[in-house]
């Protein structure tokens, strides 16, 4: 049986006095991280819990403490260590096995000194450089490198998943926990038992399998996710969930491949990168391991070249966009892209217009002669007295409004200002263009929110439905089994019975035999020729008076204590019937020697004669209890029949219904997808006209810009003063 191992809570106690539990020199000297309730911060996983710890030189090491036992734990990682140092391959991570590494509860346990990489995990790898398709593309040729680089060697990680790929601040890969590696070395040891993370690894993989092709599976369904998040971002947004322990395939892809809604949405798509990895996963899903094809990226077919040319957003424009552009469009002067930001920005940094002013001098002269006009006129009036002082005020008054009428009529009729008032009219409806556009852009998208949010419930609701109906299968069968269930206990409770009562018959009959057996034998030894110590002739025939001939007229003497009435023990003979007779004179010593002669000679019977139940009396206790076996054997035989029929028919209703289940949420995506890529083609056949009117409206926007001195206090002084 195997010692236990400590719990992390109990290495967690031991390593707050790292300068008592390790017996290294230098992680004695080490400090722990620590949580806020200042103890020894753990990471937990199946195997081990591991304590980051920093000596006084800054270094930083990673301590690995095991939980569970592993058959031939020393031996797997010499072996790994030796080929890792040897070959010292870019992925690898330094380590040291210390046998002796860790004082806990009194013990010394081993542990696992690994060198502190200074990287993220995969998963929070992708989650930050989501909207960088290069660097998600780059991951996943820096990935495929060291799959390709182990598949040389002849190596396997054996759990290749998000959890133990670390990433590097120069996007390189570094691999950590070798508890289920293999090396060539290890090939006569066997496999550890580690049977990998279940959403990285073929449903069909078995504990037994331990060789070079143990990563064939999870390389693929790693790089698959990958290129798919590289080629389209929105597939992570739209097909991962919060907190999924996958980068985008789980274990149901793998288990019901032609009904995943994922496979599914993957294979139907225009995108090569995408159908490509769609098909691939199909495949291997449906493959046994040991037919898996080697990893080979080409296969997919992820063009990183074409990435590398799509420019990427800084993190705060990739704030600032919409949610639709985010994951839909490239920017502006992307190559290929239906988007562009037209020439509205051009208008911008154009140097200004020169400003429109009025230098019409025909103008000044008309002014001048109609004021001219008007001064003579009025003089002569009041030379001549046909205007009284009155009149004249009013004459006056008259003629400037004339003046005013005139002046106005010709400014509102002069080319600058009729320029300027259709620039403004043009102006205002290209507004009202570019509002009802945008509007009619955000009601798309609107639409587009509510069909994917309607897709999401409908998915949530056949989720729940289908996890409704196995509970209902799950319960029914239960109900069903349940009296089954009882009634196999009870008659394999009376089975055993039985069992037990035969093997009790065949013990009782073998002894009767036996001593049956025996008796005859002793039988022919006579006491009265026997030299029995103590026992002369007068006994002996007191003996034969009693019955008593032979060794075999009795099985043994009885001495109890004898009552208050007698001083002397009561000494008996047993008869092979368990009838006690007293033989007068034959005391206690004398029933010894008696029994001791006996006895020596029933030693040497029993070593002569062979003894045994004879087969036929054997043969007819067994034929009986058969006889009373058979029915109850029967009946359990058709109970179990009867509960595996159950249990098949439960398992048959639970795929169909799983079926049914992912067959509607396929077509409700279906139906999804095909809605809003009809809306968005509305919406994309409007964004280039709200572009166009963008760009109008700058343009008209700059030459307004260029009449902002015609106006008509402008018009006046210049009729005025010229200027």
């Amino acid at each position: 049986m195997k010692p236990r191992l400590p719990t992390p809570g109990e290495y967690r106690e031991a390593i707050s006095q790292p300068q008592l539990c390790f017996r290294d020199a230098e992680l004695k000297s080490s400090l722990p991280d620590l949580d806020a309730l200042q103890m020894p911060r753990p990471v937990v996983g199946n195997f081990a819990a591991v304590f980051r710890v920093t000596t006084p030189s800054k270094k930083r090491y990673a301590i690995k403490c095991f939980t569970r036992s592993v058959e031939h734990q020393a031996r797997r990682y010499a072996a790994v260590s030796s080929v890792l140092q040897s070959e010292k391959p870019p992925w690898a991570v330094r380590f040291e096995y210390i046998e002796t590494g860790i004082l806990v509860a009194g013990v010394w346990l081993p542990i696992l000194k690994m060198e502190w990489i200074d990287a993220i995990g995969l998963l929070q790898y992708v989650e930050q450089n989501l909207g960088d398709q290069q660097a998600i593309a780059s991951v996943a040729k820096s990935f495929a490198q060291v799959v390709l680089d182990m598949q040389q060697r002849g190596i396997a990680h054996g759990d290749l998943q998000h959890g133990n790929i670390l990433v590097t601040k120069d996007a390189s890969i570094r691999l950590v926990d070798y508890d289920g590696m293999f090396v060539p070395e290890l090939a006569a040891v066997g496999p550890s038992g580690e049977r990998g993370h279940r959403n990285y690894q073929s449903p069909k993989r078995g504990v037994q399998q331990f060789d070079a092709t143990l990563d064939r599976f999870s390389a693929w369904v790693i790089y698959g996710s990958l290129a798919v998040i590289a080629a389209a971002p929105s597939m992570w947004l739209l097909n991962r969930h919060s907190g999924s322990e996958s980068l985008m395939f789980a274990e149901g892809d793998f288990e019901d491949p032609t009904h995943s809604p994922l496979v599914a949405q993957l294979r139907g798509s225009s995108e090569a990168t995408l159908s490509a990895a769609g098909d691939l996963i199909k495949r291997i899903a449906q493959l046994s391991p040991t037919q898996l094809p080697a990893f080979d990226p080409e296969q997919i077919g992820l063009d990183l070249e074409t990435i590398k040319r799509l420019p990427n957003l800084d993190a705060s424009a990739r704030r600032n966009i919409p949610d639709w552009m985010r994951t839909q469009a490239p920017l502006s002067g992307a190559a290929g892209s239906q988007y562009t930001e037209g020439d509205g920005w051009i208008q911008t940094h154009l140097p200004p217009l020169p400003a429109a002013a009025f230098q019409d001098g025909a103008l000044i002269r008309i002014w001048n002669a109609v004021c001219l006009a008007g001064v003579l006129a009025l003089s002569a009036l009041f030379r001549f007295g046909t205007l009284p002082g009155r009149s004249a005020a009013v004459g006056v008054a008259g003629l400037l409004a004339l003046g005013g009428s005139v002046t106005w009529a010709v400014f509102r009729r002069h080319p600058l200002v009729v320029a300027k008032r259709g620039l403004a009219s043009k102006a205002r409806a290209l507004r009202a263009d570019k509002t009802k556009t945008e509007q009619r852009i955000a009601s798309i998208q609107a639409e587009v929110s509510k069909r994917q949010a309607a897709f999401a419930e409908r998915r949530s609701t056949l989720e729940r439905e289908s996890g409704a109906a196995e509970r209902r299968i799950r319960e029914q069968l239960q109900q069903q089994t349940t009296g089954l269930e009882t009634r196999l206990k009870q008659l394999r409770d009376q089975a055993a019975n039985l069992a037990g009562a035969l093997r009790t018959e065949i013990a009782q009959a073998t002894a009767a035999a036996d001593q049956a057996a025996v008796d005859r034998e002793l039988q022919a030894h006579w006491i009265a020729g026997a030299n029995i110590h103590g026992l002369g002739n007068e006994l002996k025939s007191r003996l034969a008076a009693s019955g008593i001939r032979t060794a075999g007229d009795f099985r043994s003497v009885s001495i109890r204590a004898a009552g208050r009435a007698h001083r002397t023990p009561i000494s008996d003979l047993v008869l092979p019937n368990g009838r006690r007779i007293h033989v007068y004179g034959l005391g206690p010593q004398k029933l010894q020697a008696l029994s001791q002669w006996r006895g020596a000679l029933e030693a040497a019977v029993r070593h002569k004669v062979v003894l045994g139940l004879p087969q036929h009396q054997r043969m007819a206790i067994e034929q009986a209890h058969a006889a009373k076996q058979r029915p109850i054997g029967e009946e359990i035989t058709r109970i179990e029949t009867q509960r595996v029929s159950l249990e098949r028919a439960a398992r048959s209703a639970s795929v169909d219904q799983k079926a049914q289940i992912g067959t509607q949420i396929v077509a409700a995506q279906q139906e999804c997808e095909l809605a809003v890529r009809q809306l968005e083609s509305s919406r994309d056949a409007l964004v280039p006209l709200l572009q166009q009117s963008s760009s109008q409206l700058v343009r008209l926007t700059r030459d307004l810009d260029t009449y902002s001195a015609v106006t008509a206090g402008r018009f006046l002084r210049f009729v005025v003063m010229g200027k």
